[in-house]
């Protein structure tokens, strides 16, 4: 079975569903099968090259019994089509042993009642495992039943009584107003928080939220309740940054206007003062290029080409596309440019936290080292269903990555006499938009 995996890598996946490492018998096939799923982790290639790396990199290598022994197990492989079948037979192998092992375990204790009850479960467990290989069949889409509801129960309390309140006052699935709630939780967190998993596993807080429902749903009232604060915010930020931006905006026009004055004297200077008017043209030069005009603080957009996206990242790092309608679909698909085909790239590496380059006419490129986008989107399910799925669509890294949602509406007569919706969110709460 390793011999297979070493020769052909692609068979791993199949093999690693169906054994553990507590399944190989001798220390060295362990040794081996951890530097396997060591190297897989990371994304490197299984190879026998870089397998015998692995071990001597960890100082394994001598205990299995060096490259010769790596050499073997490849030779020993009649063909790699059995993978599947060899890993069943280590697997059934590990069970028949854990069953003796447990037989002579119960043969031996004593009579205390506990212990024997005990070895008796585990005994059932392995027997049982065995008989079904350790997997339970696989539920065929469509006939699970009802999806369950969105579990408000898990927010924080007070976005939970915020949430709540707003399905109960609009009439509409707590679904909606929970995944807009998500939706704006990432507006504000994404670019300032990550999560590392384990080291050197970082992944950003941004998320691809869209919500489908039918028109009339009162899509667009739920999106207004949970997203108006943040454009208040935002609203709110620009008015204040604006006193500050309208100064440096006219200090830097000054010196502009100082550095091109003194680049004109430079260049009509007599030759005695030409070096001396060339160093005052470079510092007023300088000190222009060091009054940096800060841009009008932005944490929202709602139409956006993916042009327009890549450039509102270059300026902020990070940004959030909130909408009620899903006209997002057609901006990736490429309405303004259908020859073409769909523009991806910006959206993908704004999820991702990839480097984003920018090239723009008559400016230097600019790199976002981790761009953060966030999408928030009511729409209608036709909108999803527009979306071209052909082979060549490139839909398949996208969207479905995302965190969808299609809850039913509720009848009229569901809250016959809803509270009105929660004008604010809870005051406690606090929040911060600087990364």
């Amino acid at each position: 079975m390793l011999g297979a995996v070493l020769a052909s890598g692609r068979l791993l996946a199949e093999v690693a569903g169906l054994l553990e490492e507590a399944d190989l018998y001798r220390p060295a096939h362990r040794a081996i099968w951890r530097a396997i799923l060591r190297l897989a982790d990371r994304g490197e290639p299984t190879d026998p090259v870089t397998v015998l790396g692995e071990l001597d990199h960890s100082g394994e290598l001598a205990d299995v019994g060096g490259a010769p022994f790596l050499h073997t197990l490849v030779e020993a492989v009649p063909t790699v089509a059995n993978a599947g079948h060899y890993a069943r037979l280590v697997a059934d192998a590990a069970r028949r042993r854990r069953v003796i092992d447990l037989g002579v375990q119960l043969a031996h204790s004593d009579a205390d009642p506990a212990v024997l009850a005990h070895l008796a479960g585990e005994l059932a467990d392995t027997t049982a495992a065995h008989a079904g290989h350790g997997w339970a069949p696989p539920v065929p889409f469509g006939i699970a039943g009802e999806v369950p509801a969105f579990p408000v129960e898990v927010l924080p309390g007070w976005l939970g009584e915020y949430v709540a309140g707003v399905a109960t006052a609009t009439q509409t699935p707590p679904d909606l107003a929970g995944m807009l709630a998500v939706a704006v939780l990432a507006t504000v967190a994404a670019g300032a928080v990550e999560v590392e998993p384990r080291p050197g596993w970082r992944e950003p807080l941004c998320l691809f939220v869209a919500v489908g429902m039918d028109a009339g749903a009162r899509k667009s009232s739920v999106f207004t309740a949970l997203t108006q604060h943040v454009a208040e915010f935002e609203r709110d930020q620009a008015a204040a940054a604006l006193p500050s931006i309208t100064e440096t905006l006219t200090l830097r026009r000054i010196a502009d206007q100082a550095a091109a004055h003194a680049e004109a004297a430079a260049s009509r200077a007599p030759a005695d003062q030409t070096e001396e008017r060339q160093a005052e043209a470079i510092a007023r030069a300088a000190e222009a290029a060091n009054l940096i005009v800060p841009p009008v603080p932005r944490w929202l957009v709602d139409d956006a080409t993916p042009e327009a996206l890549a450039g509102l990242l270059a300026t902020y790092g990070r940004i959030a596309l909130l909408s009620p309608e899903g006209d997002v679909f057609d901006q990736m698909a490429g309405r303004y440019n259908q020859t073409a085909g769909p523009n991806l790239g910006v959206y993908l590496k704004g999820h991702a936290g990839d480097l984003l380059k920018v090239d723009r006419r008559g400016r230097p490129p600019e790199y976002v080292q981790r761009p953060c986008l966030t999408i928030g989107l009511t729409v209608q399910p036709r909108s999803c269903a527009a979306w071209p799925a052909g082979p060549d669509s490139g839909v398949g890294g996208c969207w479905p990555g995302s965190c969808t949602a299609s809850p039913r509406a509720w009848s009229a007569a569901a809250r016959p006499a809803p509270h009105p919706s929660p004008r604010r969110w809870p005051t406690a709460t606090a929040w911060s938009f600087k990364p």
